[in-house]
């Protein structure tokens, strides 16, 4: 698989996981697809680094939907955190991040999809009991069980 093949394990200790992302990948997908492909179920993670393409989003839960805007452009990473857990038996990543432009200005949310500019530098720390999410009638979300 590509992800396994670009990504870059730095560091593998017994719960961390501290893996490089090159430019061109895809945040979100290729750490669910790492994950999925080591076997890893739960866990939480933080990654700094830069972007060219940005798809955030926002929760109305009056609506129970997500409203989508396209970020292209140069960004930092200045933060972005989420958790793994599985949803239906696959891997399923959930994360927020905030981005900063050239200016300094920021916008952050939900990150649907987050392409590497430069790199990605993600601190991973796995839990040894599985996260499961469930979907919920109220919010409209799965949520955490």
């Amino acid at each position: 698989m590509r992800y396994l093949e670009s990504m870059h394990t730095v560091l593998k200790e017994k719960n961390i996981r501290v893996i490089r992302f090159d430019q061109g990948d895809e945040l979100i997908s290729g750490l669910r697809e790492y994950c999925a492909q080591a076997a890893i179920h739960s866990g939480s993670f933080s990654c700094i680094g830069a972007a060219s393409s940005l798809v955030l989003s926002f929760y109305d839960i009056s609506k129970k939907i997500y409203k989508d805007k396209n970020y292209e452009g140069i960004w930092e990473i200045a933060n972005c955190t989420g958790n793994v857990s599985t949803l239906s038996g696959r891997v399923f990543i959930h994360a927020h991040g905030i981005f900063s432009d050239e200016h300094l200005s920021c916008v952050g949310g939900h990150v649907k999809s987050c392409i590497v500019s430069a790199t990605c530098e993600l601190t991973l720390h796995v839990f040894e009991k599985r996260l499961g999410r469930e979907g919920d009638s109220e919010t409209g979300l799965n949520l955490l069980r």
